[in-house]
Order: C-alpha cells, then sequence, then structure tokens
C-alpha cells in the first residue's frame, strides 16, 4: 500500500472541512434559536458570516453586526417550571446537551457514510472516501471543542462577576426595583474569578444606571471616567453597546464634553444606526438637543424614544428610569417653542 497524499485528496479533505463547519454552524444556529429556551435562556444576539441579528421589542431583528461567530444570549426570568434562572447551570446544561447532540449525529453519520479507516494516507484513496474520513475527523474536532469549552468555562465562572451581574438582571426582570437591589462601587467588589474587561464594562454601566436612577449624579463621575478610559482606544465592542449609550448620554446631557460624546457617538454610529430601541433614540435625543444643538432633531429622536418605550424594556425599573429621562428632555424642548 502506497502512502502519501495527492492533490486530489488534499482537495477533498479541504471541501470535507469547509462542508463539515457550514453544516455544524447551521447546527449551532438553530440550536441557539430553538434550544436556548429549554433551558431558560434566549438569544440576544447572532452573528454568522454576514448575517447578523439582535433582539428587539421582544424579536430577533436583522442587525449589523461584526463580522464573526458569536451567540449570545441572556437569561430568561424564569424558567418553564417557574423558577429563577441560574446562568451558569443553563449555560452548563445547554452545552452539555450540545455536546449530546454531536455525538448522536457524528455516530449516525459515521454509520451511514461508512468511511474506510484504513485509508487514511493511502495515496490510491479516492476522494470519496477521503471526503468522508475528513468529514468524521471534522465531526469529532467538533464534539472535542465544545468539551474544551465546558471544561474552560462552563465551570469556574460561579464565583465571578460575570454571575453577579446576571443575578442583578435577573432581580430587575423580576420586578425588584433600583432602590432595593444595592450595588456596589467597582473598586468594592471582591471575587474568586478576576472579573475580564468586558464584565468589567458591563458592570460599571450598570453601576451607572443604578446610580442615575437613584439622583446620586456626582457619584457617577468615578465610574463614568473609568468607563471612558476603557473604551476610548480601539474600534466598537458590540458586546458593550450600552455603555456607550450610557457614555454618549452623559457627555451630552451632565458633564458636556463635546469631544467625548463625539467620540463615542462615532463609535457606535453604525450601532445607533439600527437600534430602534428607547434608549437609544433617547441617547441621540440628548446628543442632539446638548451636543449638535438641534432641537427639531432632538424633539425627532425623543418622539422616536416614546413611541419605542412601552414595546420592549428589559425591566420595569429600567421603563420606569427611561420615561423620566424622555420627560425631562421633554419638559426641555417644550419650554424652548
Amino acid at each position: 500500500m502506497t502512502r502519501g497524499f495527492t492533490m486530489p485528496m488534499f482537495v477533498a479533505a479541504v471541501g470535507a472541512v469547509f462542508v463539515g463547519v457550514v453544516l455544524w454552524e447551521i447546527l449551532h444556529i438553530l440550536m441557539a434559536l430553538f434550544c436556548l429556551p429549554l433551558f431558560g435562556l434566549q438569544c440576544d444576539e447572532l452573528s454568522k458570516w454576514t448575517f447578523g441579528f439582535k433582539r428587539a421589542n421582544g424579536r430577533l431583528c436583522k442587525a449589523d453586526l461584526p463580522f464573526a461567530a458569536f451567540v449570545r444570549y441572556v437569561p430568561a426570568v424564569n424558567d418553564r417550571a417557574g423558577k429563577e434562572v441560574d446562568i451558569d447551570k443553563a449555560h452548563l446544561k445547554f452545552m452539555l446537551f450540545r455536546i449530546a447532540v454531536k455525538i448522536v449525529l457524528t455516530v449516525i453519520l459515521i454509520v451511514m457514510i461508512d468511511p474506510d479507516w484504513s485509508m487514511i494516507g493511502n495515496a490510491s484513496a479516492s476522494m470519496g472516501e477521503t471526503f468522508k474520513i475528513f468529514f468524521c475527523i471534522l465531526s469529532f474536532g467538533a464534539i472535542l471543542n465544545d468539551l474544551i469549552m465546558v471544561v474552560k468555562n462552563g465551570m469556574n465562572r460561579t464565583n465571578g462577576l460575570g454571575s453577579y451581574i446576571q443575578q442583578v438582571r435577573t432581580a430587575l426582570k423580576s420586578g425588584a426595583e433600583f432602590q432595593q437591589i444595592r450595588l456596589l462601587p467597582p473598586e468594592q467588589l471582591v471575587f474568586e474569578d478576576a472579573p475580564s474587561e468586558n464584565e468589567m464594562t458591563v458592570y460599571l454601566t450598570y453601576y451607572c444606571t443604578y446610580l442615575l436612577a437613584l439622583g446620586r449624579i456626582s457619584e457617577m463621575n468615578a465610574p463614568i471616567h473609568r468607563l471612558t478610559d476603557m473604551l476610548r482606544k480601539g474600534g466598537f465592542n458590540q458586546s458593550c453597546g450600552a455603555s456607550y449609550l450610557m457614555l454618549i448620554y452623559y457627555y451630552s446631557w451632565i458633564e458636556r464634553d463635546e469631544e467625548y460624546a463625539k467620540k463615542f457617538y462615532e463609535k457606535a454610529a453604525s450601532e445607533l444606526a439600527t437600534d430602534i430601541g428607547a434608549n437609544a433614540r433617547r441617547s441621540l435625543a440628548y446628543y442632539a438637543y446638548g451636543i449638535q444643538h438641534d432641537t427639531q432633531k432632538a424633539r425627532f429622536f425623543l418622539d422616536k424614544a416614546k413611541a419605542a418605550i412601552d414595546r420592549y424594556m428589559p425591566s420595569e425599573a429600567e421603563n420606569k428610569l427611561e420615561h423620566r429621562l424622555i420627560d425631562e428632555l421633554d419638559i426641555v424642548l417644550r419650554n424652548e417653542q
């Protein structure tokens, strides 16, 4: 038996890898859309190849997301049994379910196509046989990749900032008011797992929202400037969209810093163009009034925010805050008529 790797075999191997990656990614999309709810989770953002979807007004809508493969999901308030969702356990269960599905599909695949494993490295192997072998190898690789994800991420986040953020989200979605939760300044947080930069960015945004809701405006200065330092360099970070909106609002209205307001507005411009939520429209209204000094434009975006506010908001507490911020600018605009 002649050993070697011919050009036709190489073409077949590349084709198998390409087809395998596409099919597994399609499976990931379908599972994100239809299986996450089984575990008390819901798909919030999904980007695959040139397709991007983002949840708005309670449903997934086409959105301009970065060219990358990712699925971002958030916990539902309650699972189907009416219990509060534990994001870490839900994520682990979903990943184990995904691995089980891949194992079953891989076994079925091997039985159906019946690859001749003895032909590995055999120069006389046909393109078809090479394709089947590499397709099966890729399937094993997909299973191994998920196992590594579970070991690396699935079991080691229970004491981290990410879990704490999810607890805050769940509390708000369950009806808690900002006055009923106590968020600490970030420098007072202590966790066994060191927080990632993205986690700290999200927490700073929640903390600033918390202070804004309680009227503790002077205390926002330090966390806002820390958030500014984290986001002013580099391009737009898709996972921190709400953070840019907070910074645009703060620098357009509270601190009135035109340089920073423009910087973050320009960074988030593509996101703002597709975000129809009340938070985004309201931030644009404050930017139009405080930085662009355009009352007509501010009124336009404020009316858009009013129309969107009761359609979809993450929680009642955030809905009340949004109403308050819209009303504050509305009064200012009415007084200038």
